[in-house]
């Protein structure tokens, strides 16, 4: 008997946990639209962040790299040519590269032309917000 207390109880937590799962992806939801909203907002108002409500929002700006054209081959040549061996891959690590290339924005330096032969660079622009 006590068994089956015990799974009832699991069965109880098991349906505790989608109810609020279903909660978290309509948030996450909400959250998704709102942020388009807060974009507008700071950028109207010439702001890279505002303190609001114990809390600062700002605009976070990632890039990310991408092969052009799935062609992996070109991609390592350019990788090795710009002495980036420890990129080289079957098919490059495009984190780590991705790494490489928000390094070189940090540091105010140009990407190589050949580069921008192998590679897409997209800029995503999110707002964050923290304590």
């Amino acid at each position: 008997m006590a068994d089956i207390e015990l799974l009832k109880q699991y069965i109880e937590l098991h349906k505790e946990i989608a109810k609020i799962e279903g909660v978290l992806k309509e948030r996450k939801s909400k959250l998704k639209e709102q942020e388009t909203l807060a974009l507008e907002v700071l950028s109207e108002s010439g702001v890279q962040r505002l303190h609001v409500n114990d809390r600062t929002v700002y605009i976070r700006r990632d890039r990310y790299a991408s092969v052009k054209d799935r062609d992996y081959d070109r991609a390592n040549d350019v990788l090795k040519n710009l002495d980036l061996d420890e990129l080289v891959n079957t098919r490059p690590t495009i984190s780590s590269v991705s790494a490489w290339v928000r390094e070189q924005y940090s540091e105010d330096k140009e990407l190589p032309k050949e580069f921008s032969d192998a590679f897409e660079v997209s800029e995503v622009f999110r707002v964050g917000v923290t304590k």
